[in-house]
């Protein structure tokens, strides 16, 4: 049998808050400055320098040639803390911190995550899964709820921006929808229904018989991840507000009324 696998929706305040743990002991290594890994490397690494007083410079890492090179000025220092959200099984980090070490850097690495398939194992670690198979968002990469885009962490380069894979799944009750959906965009009826309105977007129907509003919001989830959507506009609230707790990872807008109102939930 397949193992499942398990989401990690990882917030801003979540990440923040382990960083705010960890600067005291950071503090007391008195670095010579941070280096921030763009882009993955700019939430944390900016919170960082808020955190420590720390002078902050940029690295880049070209994934096709393997090659990080500066960004901006170079560091004064030799020791510095570098700074990257994610550990994966590719080379950022190690290729990265290489080049580093090349130029005479004493290196500390910091990630915000690990998991079980990490490269390598940095000195500071926020949030360590390394022993279940885990699947790991951030909020700057929601868009990896749609497969199309993994493959740019695993270093394939598609040549399209983070937003273009991006596609929302409208209710079919929600009149936001009508004129705004989108092409990719698709609907999800909860009630057997198809407006007049849809002629080219696929429509998804989710059978509700005999189902309490939170198995409908994970009926919803699974259809959303199965088919590729990043965020639903839904008109139920009970469902919307259910479903940002099981998929917090997922943007959840409710339609009351003539507003748009975005629904994070949490346990």
């Amino acid at each position: 049998m397949k193992q499942k696998t398990n989401h990690v929706y990882l917030n801003y305040n979540a990440i923040s808050q382990k960083l705010d743990t960890l600067a005291p002991e950071i503090r007391e290594q008195a670095f010579d400055g941070l280096v921030i890994l763009l882009r993955g490397g700019s939430f944390a690494g900016m919170h960082l320098t808020f955190l420590t007083g720390l002078p902050y410079f940029f690295l880049t890492y070209d994934r096709k040639t393997g090659q990080a090179e500066w960004f901006g000025a170079k560091p004064y220092g030799k020791r510095l803390l570098l700074v990257e959200d994610f550990a994966g099984s590719g080379k950022t980090l190690i290729d990265s911190a290489a080049f580093l070490k090349g130029e005479g850097v004493e290196l500390t690495t910091l990630v915000v995550c690990k998991d079980s398939k990490s490269a390598s194992t940095p000195d500071y670690i926020c949030f360590n899964y390394a022993h279940t198979d885990y699947r790991i968002f951030f909020p700057w990469e929601r868009h990896r709820i749609n497969n199309e885009a993994v493959g740019k962490r695993h270093g394939a380069e598609t040549g399209k921006p983070d937003h273009e894979y991006e596609k929302a799944l409208w209710d079919t009750r929600a009149q936001s929808g009508e004129g705004k959906a989108e092409e990719g965009d698709g609907f999800i009826s909860l009630d057997g229904t198809q407006p007049h309105f849809i002629k080219h977007n696929p429509v998804f129907y989710i059978n509700i018989h005999n189902k309490n509003e939170k198995e409908i919001a994970a009926e919803v989830g699974k259809c959303m991840f199965e088919q590729g959507y990043t965020h639903v506009y839904l008109k139920d609230s009970a469902v919307a507000a259910l479903l940002s707790v099981i998929h917090p990872e997922i943007r959840v807008i409710w339609e009351y009324r003539d507003e748009l109102i975005s629904i994070n939930g949490s346990t």
